[in-house]
């Protein structure tokens, strides 16, 4: 995903995102554990969305 793509979204997708990608990248690892997934870059394509995911969470005024 696109930062820009990221920033439309609102707090509650944004969770379901981060869900959803650390639920992938748990899935790859136990993948590559197994040797089914020989492209180990994937790994780091999915660290990098949950971080900017991460950056665009926490970067959402809290309305205090």
């Amino acid at each position: 995903m696109k930062i820009s793509e990221l920033r439309e979204l609102n707090k509650d997708e944004l969770a379901k995102a981060l869900h959803e990608k650390r639920q992938t990248l748990k899935d790859l690892r136990f993948e590559i554990a197994q040797g089914k997934v020989k492209n180990a870059h994937v790994i780091r394509s999915t660290k990098k969305d949950v971080a900017q995911i991460l950056t665009v969470f926490n970067s959402i005024p809290t309305g205090i």
